[in-house]
């Protein structure tokens, strides 16, 4: 039998990347620090458990969970609690246990605000105290050069990396808040043209979607989708026909036109074309949209070609 996961929440894989990378640097800034005071083989079997083993299986434990977001939740308890520990464990060595409490208070920050962040702090400090109880209280702030560059070097890049993460998902917020802006905006400019010819075309000028009121004027071959547009136009208005959709095109600005149709009783009709951009696909670059909205009204009595 085979079994369909859901895909984890967005967030839960922002943070494994994010815990992979961070713990591991953690691991090889602890390795030095138990070489530089002397090898502990329980220590050193607790650091590849903890900053190797764990990340996976908290990963694991959100990436299986109902609600995905909510466990990827108690990973970050479960990280403030081991991360507490630790810094016990390291007799509050000065600068390890600065960077371990900058990631709790990052982490928290950002992923739930203040109050998030004091509850994480609060529960760090109460590890702490409950393993220093444990242990026994010890405290020696002292680390020599080696980890010390470490630690420095692993805050600045893990509040690097955390900026990097939220820079990212605000780019990605914007682009579907400008997606979102576009569609309610041209559905209102589709909804206020309902009488009109309105047509959906593509960035090739290809007929996408072709309204009711072209029945009247053309045979239904020449309005369905993948005609191209240009050809309900006057031939001796196609080259200009063409120039209005390439400004379209690349200034992504409402445009007009004055161009003639030719319907199918033969007899042409000039009509006010206003352009506007209906949506832009990321995917395919600069200056290059996915659809384009035609409303095209009759302006004036038939003119015989």
């Amino acid at each position: 039998m085979t079994v369909n996961f859901r895909p984890p929440h967005r967030f839960v894989r922002i943070s494994y990347n994010i815990r992979m990378a961070s713990f591991a640097y953690t691991f090889a800034t602890l390795m030095a620090l138990i070489f530089e005071s002397g090898f502990d083989l329980g220590e050193t079997i607790a650091a590849v458990l903890t900053f190797l083993l764990y990340p996976q299986v908290a990963y694991h434990h959100a990436r299986l969970a109902a609600d995905t977001k909510r466990a990827e939740f108690r990973n970050y308890a479960a990280d403030t609690v081991l991360l507490g520990a630790w810094a016990a464990q390291l007799q509050f060595a000065l600068w390890p246990t600065c960077a371990l409490l900058l990631a709790v208070s990052l982490n928290s920050t950002a992923a739930g605000g203040l109050k998030h962040t004091a509850r994480a702090l609060a529960g760090f400090v109460a590890a702490a105290l409950v393993w220093s109880a444990i242990r026994g209280f010890s405290f020696d702030p002292h680390t020599g050069p080696v980890v010390t560059g470490m630690c420095m070097l692993g805050i600045v890049g893990y509040a690097t990396l955390l900026g990097y993460a939220l820079a990212t998902q605000n780019r990605e917020l914007l682009r579907v808040r400008n997606a979102l802006r576009l569609s309610a905006e041209q559905f209102r400019f589709i909804a206020e043209n309902v009488g009109d010819l309105v047509t959906v075309l593509d960035g090739q000028g290809r007929i996408q979607y072709a309204s009711g009121s072209h029945r009247s004027w053309f045979n239904e071959a020449e309005t369905e989708p993948g005609a191209d547009w240009l050809m309900l136009v006057h031939p001796d208005d196609r080259e200009r026909a063409s120039r209005f959709i390439g400004v379209l095109r690349t200034t992504k600005s409402p445009a007009n036109a004055e161009l003639r149709l030719v319907p199918r009783n033969g007899v042409s009709r000039v009509i006010n074309c206003e352009g506007n951009l209906a949506a832009e696909d990321p995917r395919a670059g600069p200056g290059k949209t996915e659809m384009l909205v035609l409303v095209c009204r009759h302006t004036t009595s038939r003119v015989n070609v």
